[in-house]
């Protein structure tokens, strides 16, 4: 797919320093060709979505020196829903929790943590509670793509805006 995009690309501006009707005959196929890719990609980024749709993110949340089990995380997932979010969660409501990411990668910062409810209703609570952790220096997102999570910044400094289940 790589390689075809970048002879799209290459042939593309071939044609723009040397416009003519011989070129656009070429060009069509590879127009409808990188359409189709797009909508590929664009199906791909769905299903990809589709399949966070029941995990979020906390980030903010300090690690433990050496190995963090998924069981240390779940437990400070449930302190910060229960306590700071004051959202009734209990242990049978996430299927599990984990941290995502190279260790040290952060510069600095923790790595976040990967939350995956059993109901997307109990996530939507959590989600709704979030503006509650407001100067805690903990935050609580939606588990995006990267084609979104890119689309959400690039919003968000045109003005403001919110997603809700993958959708801004």
């Amino acid at each position: 797919m790589v390689c075809v995009l970048r002879f799209y690309v290459t042939l593309d501006r071939w044609a723009r320093e040397r416009s003519g009707p011989v070129l656009t005959i070429y060009l069509g196929p590879l127009t409808r060709n990188s359409k189709a890719l797009d909508n590929l990609r664009n199906s791909i980024n769905d299903q990809e979505q589709h399949g966070r749709q029941w995990n979020i993110r906390v980030f903010g949340v300090r690690e433990a020196q050496g190995q963090e089990t998924a069981e240390d995380c779940l437990k400070k997932c449930l302190s910060i829903f229960t306590e700071k979010l004051e959202v009734p969660v209990s242990v049978s409501d996430i299927d599990i929790a984990h941290r995502t990411g190279k260790v040290g990668a952060g510069g600095g910062r923790p790595r976040p943590i990967i939350v995956r409810f059993m109901s997307r209703g109990k996530r939507g609570q959590v989600l709704t509670a979030r503006r509650k952790l407001k100067q805690t220096g903990i935050t609580v997102g939606e588990d995006l793509t990267q084609t979104n999570y890119r689309l959400l910044k690039k919003l968000l400094k045109a003005q403001r805006v919110a997603s809700r289940d993958g959708v801004m």
